[in-house]
């Protein structure tokens, strides 16, 4: 098995008569998409986001299309709770006394 590389752009690798699988890469216009009805040996459109609906009508019959619906679920948690706890801890201004060299009572600036 060998893998290449298409980043979006108009041009496909030397590869794409034996490509089999498709991983879309974030950012690609939909104009861009029709690249995938010539690649004769395709078997699978990986998504790397959960909507499908712009991709759908450029995936050719008989080729399977995945969605990664969930995927970035706990990432996304995890960062949802961090920002609260750096919020509620006044975290930002600790990290601003630090770049400026100051020392000031952080915790004074809290509101709550």
């Amino acid at each position: 098995m060998t893998a290449d590389a298409w980043t979006g752009g108009e041009e496909l690798p030397a590869s794409a008569g034996r490509v089999e699988i498709v991983v879309i890469p974030f950012g690609v216009p939909g104009s861009r998409l029709a690249v995938l009805g010539k690649l004769p040996e395709l078997r699978l459109v990986q998504l790397m986001s959960a909507g499908a609906e712009r991709v759908i009508p450029h995936v050719p019959a008989g080729v399977t299309l995945c969605n990664a619906r969930g995927a970035h679920d706990p990432a996304v948690a995890e960062w949802i709770m961090a920002v609260i706890l750096a919020q509620l801890r006044s975290l930002p201004a600790y990290a601003d006394a630090q770049r400026t060299g100051t020392c000031r009572p952080c915790c004074r600036e809290r509101t709550s």
